[in-house]
């Protein structure tokens, strides 16, 4: 591939093109939606499906070469990998050329499919940026198999971090290897998938090339734990940057049975570098270099004002004009307003939730605004259904942000909105805030008291 890529879409614009691939599927999902309306090629045909069952159903009828974007959610991401472990011998027995992306969009998901991994049949590819996520795609396409690829948050925003960032690393990122080796020195640092870039950065500019030795994990499978043997048999001190925290309770049991069955010497200190970590929170190159310099007893290092902040959540800010009307809505009515993820609002007062959250809403007996993606709203429609079906005089707007949704692909979702609200819209309305004032919305409110606003 030539040229630089910038981002996730054009890296499968470009595989597409050169692999003779026509079809890529996207969940019904804001993340995957955002990726999908970036890619232009006219002879790229998009298929929306809201499970891996869809895809399979679609795929029998017509079998050929495929990229299929997956991004589940926290609840529900065990259910996709059993589901991927039972699909994935199907393809393979029918030669089958199918690259599964599960987009990773929170930490959390992260923590699931690497506890998974440890006993899975599966082999999980974790790119640490861009550019290996080309070699690791390319070799599953020309090799005619099929493959999963697990993209971090902090893979999917590279575009808002810079391409250009850790690329030194790229050169020695080989696709057949499980585990990638930086420098020589006699403390091992442990790191996955994007965390590799990121600390391979660190000890390049602090020329720790002889105090440390970087082994990031790209590959993850049950090959993992032996893996994990083979590194604490060598070293004594082994410092892990996980920040899902899922690697540093199994070293610890590992390092526990090789002390207890005398297969090695010393008892290994194990730091937990990025234990400290809150979820919410940005890691920045900075504060993680002082962290490993104090460690290795370097001591502080002035702060940078060029600070690089890679995200372990993907966030999307809401519209102003979405903004807007809540900020009137709560002007006019005392209502508590929830933001379904990834969305997230300017006003701090308004709390986000997960989207499986939403069932325990009826009980907190409150007038409520829930903002939400219309994928979502679709996807996850019985989730929404009793807030819907309140009838204890309560009222309840839903917020529907159509961001990302292209107009053709609108249309139908709108469709299918519609026939999912048959039998329901005597109790509720529906309005577009592009046609609808925000007074008619709330008079509107007043005398149906359940209103569904597109935004």
């Amino acid at each position: 591939m030539s040229g630089n890529v910038f981002s996730l879409a054009t890296i499968l614009e470009e595989l597409a093109s050169e692999a003779g691939i026509d079809c890529i599927f996207f969940a019904l999902d804001p993340i995957s939606l955002k990726i999908a309306s970036q890619i232009t090629l006219r002879r790229i045909r998009k298929k929306f499906i809201k499970s891996l069952e869809e895809f399979l159903k679609e795929w029998i009828k017509d079998p050929r070469k495929a990229i299929i974007l997956l991004s589940p959610e926290r609840e529900e991401i065990r259910k996709v990998l059993i589901q991927l472990e039972g699909f994935l011998p199907i393809l393979l027995r029918n030669e089958a050329s199918c690259v599964f992306i599960i987009l990773a969009k929170e930490r959390n998901v992260m923590k699931e499919i690497l506890s998974f991994s440890f006993e899975s049949s599966i082999e999980f590819v974790i790119p640490p940026d861009l550019s290996s996520l080309v070699k690791f795609l390319f070799s599953f396409v020309e090799a005619k198999r099929c493959g999963v690829i697990v993209c971090e948050p902090m893979l999917i925003e590279e575009g808002h971090i810079g391409f250009s960032y850790g690329l030194r690393t790229s050169e020695a990122i080989g696709v057949e290897s499980s585990a990638t080796e930086i420098g020589h020195g006699p403390v091992a640092i442990l790191t996955l998938g994007a965390m590799f870039r990121f600390a391979a950065n660190i000890i390049f500019e602090q020329g720790m090339l002889s105090d440390v030795k970087l082994i990031g994990f790209l590959k993850l499978g049950s090959f993992v734990r032996e893996n994990l043997v083979s590194i604490l048999r060598r070293y004594r001190y082994v410092i892990i940057m996980d920040y899902t925290g899922t690697i540093i309770p199994i070293a610890s049991s590992i390092a526990y049975n090789l002390v207890s069955r005398s297969e090695i010497e010393w008892v290994p200190e194990i730091v937990d570098l990025l234990g400290d970590l809150g979820s919410e929170e940005a890691m920045d190159l900075m504060g993680v270099t002082n962290m490993l310099r104090g460690f290795l007893g370097r001591g502080p290092r002035t702060q940078s004002e060029n600070i690089i902040k890679m995200r372990n959540e993907i966030i999307f800010l809401l519209s102003e004009h979405t903004e807007s009307f809540i900020d009137y809505m709560n002007s006019q009515t005392d209502f508590e307003v929830l933001c379904v993820k990834p969305f997230i609002s300017n006003n701090s007062g308004i709390r986000r939730i997960r989207i499986h959250e939403l069932m325990r809403l009826p009980l907190i007996g409150k007038d409520l605004i829930v903002v939400t993606h219309i994928s979502y709203l679709i996807r996850f429609f019985d989730s929404f259904r009793p807030l819907i079906e309140l009838k204890d005089g309560r009222s309840t707007v839903i917020v529907v942000d159509t961001t990302f949704v292209e107009r053709s692909l609108l249309d139908k979702l709108l469709g299918i909105l519609d026939n999912m609200l048959m039998g329901l819209k005597e109790r509720i309305s529906i309005l577009n805030l592009k046609e609808d004032s925000f007074e008619d919305i709330v008079n509107k409110l007043k005398k149906t008291g359940k209103v569904i606003v597109l935004a």
